[in-house]
Formats: C-alpha cells, sequence, structure tokens
C-alpha cells in the first residue's frame, strides 16, 4: 500500500534528493514495495517504502536546489576577527561551486581557551553531487587564504590533549 501512495500522491519524484534514516541519495527507482536511493559515493540502499510513509523524510530538492553547508575553523586568540570573517567570505565565494546567493557568511561561533571558533555557511545549488567534494574545496581555499594573510590555526594544548578543531574541518 506504501508504494501506491507515495507514486499517488507524488511526495517522492525519481531525481529528488533525500535524506531518510540517516541516509542521503538520489532517488534512482520507486517501485510498489521500496524505493531505491542512490548515494553521492555510487551506494545504494533499497528502503521499504512502509519507511518513507511512517517516518521523516526530507525532500532536499522539493523546495529549492539550494543546499546549505557549514564549516568551523578554530583560530588562535589573536586573530583578527573582522579580518577573518572577510578572510572566510572571499574564499568560499572562489570555490566553484559556491552560489552567490545567497551570499556565503562567517561568524565568530565561540571563544573557548582552545581559541576562537568560527563557522563559514555557504550554499550549493547542486546538493545530489555531494557535498564533501564541495566542502573540500571550500576548505582548501581558506587553508590558502588564511596561510597567506598569516593566520594561525588554534594547536593542540600544552597537555596533550588535542583541540577540539585544530585544522579545517566540518
Amino acid at each position: 500500500v506504501s508504494g501506491f501512495v507515495i507514486l499517488l500522491e507524488r511526495s517522492l519524484r525519481i531525481g529528488d534528493f533525500v535524506r531518510v534514516d540517516g541516509f542521503e541519495g538520489r532517488v534512482t527507482d520507486i517501485k510498489t514495495r521500496y524505493t531505491l536511493v542512490r548515494a553521492s559515493n555510487g551506494s545504494e540502499s533499497v528502503v521499504p517504502n512502509e519507511l518513507l510513509i511512517t517516518q521523516r523524510v526530507e525532500n532536499l530538492s522539493l523546495e529549492s536546489p539550494r543546499f546549505l553547508l557549514s564549516t568551523h575553523y578554530w583560530l588562535t586568540h589573536e586573530a583578527d576577527v573582522v579580518q577573518v570573517q572577510g578572510l572566510l567570505v572571499r574564499a568560499a565565494q572562489q570555490a566553484p561551486r559556491v552560489l552567490d546567493d545567497p551570499e556565503p557568511f562567517a561568524m565568530l561561533a565561540e571563544v573557548a581557551p582552545e581559541g576562537l571558533r568560527f563557522q563559514l555557511n555557504f550554499w550549493i545549488g547542486d546538493a545530489a553531487s555531494g557535498h564533501g567534494l564541495a566542502r573540500s574545496e571550500v576548505n582548501v581555499a581558506v587553508l590558502a587564504a588564511l596561510r597567506q594573510a598569516g593566520v594561525a590555526l588554534a594547536q593542540a594544548s600544552q597537555s596533550g590533549t588535542a583541540c577540539r578543531a585544530a585544522a579545517p574541518h566540518t
């Protein structure tokens, strides 16, 4: 019955980019008993249609093809906040998959003993192509911009416990 509900309501369509039960990918086929969802890495998941009816399903391509991504960077306390925010935004704008509208933005998300944690938010228009490469492109551009400006990443603490994020991460 679930398969017929999905097919009749057209709540999911072949080509939609969805997130269900922790799995994210593009719907490649809808059968009466199951739906095939292919992740950007090529792995395919057989999702029972009952799950698509009874659990929360995020259709990431239904409303808009734009998809928000965030990255975080821990920098030393000496970093100039305004300068870093500008560097992060300009670096994101250089990445090929980052959209100009809405514009990327950076903020100081946390001040902690480990350093200053900045959050960079940016949008891509092709979530189905995967997030990893887009994040990598932005991280590479950010790292180059920070190095060129002489801005240091936070280091591991003296006690031997590593800073929560001593390098760019997501």
